[in-house]
């Protein structure tokens, strides 16, 4: 898997070349493609001058703004959209009902604006499998059937703890995989 990871990446500098050596910034979408192209790129390619230019040149679209234009304001229409159809629905849905949402922002909208949590598609065959129930047929055993998967929300001081805990957890991992590579030579 690390070197399909590192044939991949080794295509995308290759096709970036001219904008990285030009200076053009790489928005990316994702925290996710961020990460890939800032941290773990480096990691496999440390002595790539182009992977050095892509980690610093790579920004999230809200970095791109901020940098570029400091006086735009997004407009808040993911939320608004939201509001016209899917949040209302989603609050009047009976207690017993799933919440079903394969999109992340989608499911984060529901979390942070509801009493709700959507399950992903994944998460609704792992509670039919625990419980030996069909949600199709609507068998979902009681009120707020997502808290058999997910926990109720947590504090934002619980968030934080937990994203700490995740982050050290994740640099632990990279300074394990790096210290493995210096062994081999």
């Amino acid at each position: 898997m690390l070197r399909t990871a590192k044939h991949l990446l080794r295509q995308t500098l290759d096709a970036l070349r001219v904008e990285l050596s030009a200076g053009t910034p790489i928005v990316v979408l994702e925290p996710s493609c961020a990460s890939v192209f800032r941290d773990e790129l480096l990691n496999l390619f440390p002595n790539d001058e182009d992977a050095k230019r892509l980690a610093a040149q790579t920004l999230l679209l809200g970095e791109f703004l901020e940098r570029y234009a400091p006086d735009f304001a997004p407009p808040r229409l993911s939320l608004a959209v939201g509001e016209r159809t899917l949040l209302p629905a989603v609050r009047a849905a009976p207690k017993d009902a799933l919440i079903v949402a394969d999109g992340f922002s989608c499911r984060e909208q529901i979390a942070q604006t509801t009493d709700r949590r959507a399950l992903h598609l994944a998460e609704v065959l792992q509670l039919a499998l625990r419980r030996g129930t069909s949600p199709a047929t609507g068998d979902t055993r009681g009120d707020y059937p997502e808290r058999a998967v997910t926990p109720p929300p947590a504090s934002p001081a619980r968030a934080v703890a937990l994203g700490t805990v995740a982050a050290a957890g994740a640099l632990l991992g990279l300074a394990a995989l790096a210290r493995r590579r210096a062994r081999r030579g």
